[in-house]
């Protein structure tokens, strides 16, 4: 069974580190601390404890010989393999795929609209337009036309939002 270990370095990824230990729930980071004391006990171990006053984890990975590490029934894979590096804002997809992937997601999830009813839509929010003083009253047949044309253009485009076209056009009738 393999252990992958993340060595922090203020928030930063540091290094990887991997050990073969016996079982799923191997306490490894008890053992590691008892081969650091079985190793400090030694007179190598005690001189290098005592020159830095610090045994921590570089201390561990530079100096605990395997053998220990092995009496305590786990051993470090000496270089893990890395198959990618990452940064953490790095894209992944491109911008054709995030093309296709809007274009699946639209045909599958979107709703297809008919020219009809949207044209019943937008007929109905120009009414509520209109009764709020929103509109100045138009002659039915123009605005018929109007909200007509617009919905057969919504549908053509395969515009999938149709608040925001009726907002956007709203807003150039309103500016012409």
């Amino acid at each position: 069974m393999v252990k992958t270990v993340i060595v922090n370095d203020n928030g930063k990824l540091a290094e990887i580190l991997q050990f073969e230990v016996p079982t799923e729930d191997f306490d490894l980071k008890r053992a590691i601390r008892e081969a650091c004391v079985e190793y400090c006990k030694t007179e190598d171990g005690w001189e290098k404890y005592s020159a830095s006053k610090v045994f921590d984890v570089n201390s561990f990975l530079t100096y605990v010989p395997d053998i220990i590490c092995k009496k305590h029934k786990f051993w470090r894979i000496q270089k893990p393999t890395a198959c990618i590096f990452a940064e953490r804002g790095e894209p992944i997809l491109t911008k054709q795929e995030i093309k296709e992937c809007n274009q699946y997601f639209n045909k599958k999830k979107g709703k297809e609209y008919n020219t009809c009813e949207v044209a019943a839509w937008f007929a109905q929010s120009w009414g509520v337009m209109e009764t709020l003083g929103n509109l100045p009253p138009q002659d039915f047949k123009e605005a018929a036309g109007i909200l007509v044309s617009w919905a057969e253009e919504f549908v053509e485009k395969g515009e999938r939002d149709p608040i925001l076209f009726f907002q956007q056009k709203m807003k150039k009738m309103k500016m012409e």
